[in-house]
């Protein structure tokens, strides 16, 4: 290019991996052209390099510019070098030795990120390689075998990287094409090295698709057109970096399937702009060189053709599916514990052990666990199992049934805590205190004329409606490829949606669920009749616990509908049963208890009267036998009676020898009758 104008103008030398490249004239023409814009000789750039791609060449170059300026044409050392890296290494070790003379260095397309240069402009070289893979995919979703074609250069490996890992593909970015195992070929940046090696590629018949990652095949055009039109038979899909006019040209002529680019020209514009950045900032002596680099990213240009029919389109709906089951599963084990517990409080309700714990809040706690447990069922509902109309409806039916069903079960319990509470708090001032029903029933209907109030606003203002969402990701044309069914108010038209009803009514359970927490926590040593308060200490801390670890967990999943019905159920679950089992398996054990020991001693007592009766009886009948008849004739006739008639003698001989008029009579009637129908027996 144009020789130094004046001694104050500013040299600044881009230094390209090889000059002949289109891709890096292109960057040297954007350097000269931004310096024209700048005008009255403020910088003049030079487009000096090696024709050939060879580390140690460009090195060498890097410090004659420094040492001897003179063989490249410059009267001075420049003031600024822009170079793209060929070896990190290599070049590195020369672009540490041209700052230490204290002259800024910039790198762009390719980097040397351990070096001392200052700025790197360019582009993401990773996500440079991650769209030639999704451009390959895009235009020839079939997938096979595919080989690439690179050079040895720290930016064209990352762009293998890149490339790589979008072929591989995930259940987001699905994929069928497998790399050969010989990819991939190095063509060291010649155009008939990489010509060559299509050939190669283009003779294996696994291969479907070739890839290089930059645009060297296509640098000669005859080469490549011949390519293209020798291996037409094998309708091989090409991908290339790099998009220089002579590649869109081919493009439009329909010579390649598709091409990534970057913007070298925009790199050159941006390297005469940092680097006189720079220089000026260093224009202050007493300012120390910063080795801080500034990353510059360039965009990138995608050019493809668009097929008249666009591939299926497939799209993960995230939905619950089978995961329904184990929300009935849960609802079933709730519903059937709560109706079966209300039973039993209903046959005894008479007990002592359950009218101290009053039947009716009992029963108030099963009603609640069910409602509560009920709240199971509108989370089954979606758009896979329902239609519009019932998601939407089980969509608001959600919130009636968790609230009232928490508010139903949980203001019973409280009240309970408050009333022990009160009569202990009294009790140690010495102090009568009465709470009646009403004192208890207070709390629980000013919590559900807050919460159904709250709810009626929600459902007639800013009803739940159930939307289907689209996740972050889409496939290879820009379509949604994975999305979530929710509830949400914000379609509605409503002002604020759902949120302001349910922090009201977050606030309102949450606040009675800290101060339930503190009066069970202060009457947690009160002894009561089976325990009762220690067991509502334990539910009350519980649900505290559950509330705070599982609800804000179960937020943080909402965009995952398995992970996050599987939390909801569980939590519901789990408050359900922690309730239930509490409260109602140590009265159920209580009552179980004393009634064997009722039993027990009912039968001991039985069991003593009977021995004081048979020891009685067998007194009087030894007696008898000893005084009646000593010869024994009395014995035997005594002996022929059976086991009842027996019994009745020896209680008619007990009367005589008790004087027991009337007992003594009434067992004669009872000998006669026998004795009557024993000789009616004999008639018949």
């Amino acid at each position: 290019m144009e020789t130094n104008k004046t001694d104050s103008t500013l040299q600044f030398v881009i230094i390209p991996k090889q000059t002949n490249d289109p891709f890096f004239y292109s960057a040297g023409l954007g350097c000269k052209s931004r310096s024209e814009q700048l005008g009255n000789n403020v910088v003049e750039c030079h487009y000096i390099g090696s024709s050939d791609a060879d580390a140690i060449e460009q090195a060498k170059i890097v410090k004659e510019l420094i040492i001897d300026p003179a063989k490249h044409n410059l009267t001075r050392p420049p003031d600024g070098i822009v170079i793209s890296v060929i070896d990190e290494d290599v070049t590195g070790e020369a672009i540490n030795f041209v700052v230490d003379f204290g002259i800024p260095v910039i790198t762009f397309d390719s980097d040397a990120p351990q070096s001392k240069r200052q700025a790197f402009i360019g582009t993401d070289n990773y996500m440079f390689g991650v769209e030639l893979g999704k451009l390959l995919n895009q235009v020839n979703p079939t997938g096979s075998y595919y080989g690439i074609i690179t050079s040895p250069s720290p930016n064209l490996q990352l762009r293998v990287d890149g490339l790589r890992k979008r072929l591989q593909g995930d259940y987001l970015e699905p994929t069928n094409w497998k790399e050969v195992d010989y990819s991939p070929l190095n063509c060291e940046m010649n155009t008939t090295l990489a010509i060559e090696q299509m050939y190669q590629y283009a003779s294996d018949p696994n291969i479907k698709a070739i890839v290089p990652v930059g645009g060297w095949p296509m640098f000669d055009e005859t080469l490549w057109m011949n390519f293209v039109e020798n291996t037409k038979s094998r309708i091989i899909t090409t991908v290339v970096a790099d998009a220089t006019s002579q590649q869109v040209e081919l493009m439009n002529r329909d010579y390649v399937n598709g091409l990534v680019g970057q913007m070298p020209h925009l790199m050159g514009n941006f390297s005469v702009d940092e680097m006189l950045r720079i220089v000026k900032r260093q224009s202050n002596k007493s300012e120390h060189m910063s080795y801080n680099a500034t990353i510059i990213k360039t965009p990138l240009v995608e050019i493809s053709r668009i097929p008249d029919i666009l591939p299926t389109h497939v799209v993960n709906l995230n939905q619950i599916g089978s995961y329904a089951i184990f929300g009935y599963v849960a609802f079933a084990i709730v519903a059937i514990s709560s109706i079966g517990v209300a039973i039993w409080v209903w046959f005894d309700r008479n007990t002592n052990i359950v009218r101290s714990s009053q039947p009716s809040f009992l029963l108030m706690i099963c009603a609640g666990t069910l409602i509560l447990g009920s709240s199971i069922i509108p989370l089954t509902f979606d758009d896979q199992n329902s239609n519009q109309e019932a998601a939407d409806i089980a969509c608001m039916s959600f919130p009636w049934l968790l609230f009232l069903g928490f508010t139903t079960a949980f203001a019973s319990l409280f009240s309970k805590t408050w009333r022990i509470h009160q009569i202990f708090k009294n009790a140690k001032s010495f102090r009568r205190v009465q709470v009646t029903p009403r004192d208890v029933l207070m709390p629980y209907i000013v919590l559900m004329v807050v919460n159904v109030i709250t709810l009626l606003c929600w459902t007639f203002i800013s009803p739940a409606k159930y939307v289907r969402l689209p996740l972050p990701g889409t496939d290879d044309w820009n379509r949604v490829i994975s999305s979530y069914g929710a509830c949400s108010s914000k379609h509605s038209g409503a002002y604020g949606g759902a949120l302001p009803y349910i922090i009201i009514l977050l606030c309102v359970s949450g606040t009675v669920l800290v101060i339930a927490n503190i009066y069970a926590y202060r009457s947690r040593d009160i002894q009561t009749d089976y325990a009762e308060s220690r067991y509502i200490a334990i539910i009350m801390s519980s649900i505290l616990q559950v509330s705070l670890i599982g609800f804000p967990v179960a937020a943080l999943v909402v965009t995952n509908p398995k992970a996050y019905f599987m939390i909801l159920v569980s939590l519901i679950f789990i408050i359900s049963m922690d309730i239930l089992c509490f409260v109602f398996i140590p009265k159920i054990f209580a009552i179980r208890t004393y009634r064997q020991s009722l039993i027990k001693e009912q039968g001991q007592n039985r069991n003593e009267s009977r021995f004081k009766v048979a020891k009685s009886k067998n007194n009087v009948k030894s007696g008898l036998k000893y005084s009646i008849n000593k010869n024994g004739l009395m014995n035997t006739k005594i002996d022929e009676l059976n086991v009842d008639e027996q019994e009745v003698f020896l209680d008619f001989l007990s009367c005589v020898t008790d004087s027991k008029e009337e007992e003594r009579k009434r067992l004669i009637q009872v000998l006669l009758d026998a004795n009557n129908n024993t000789k009616n027996d004999g008639k018949h």
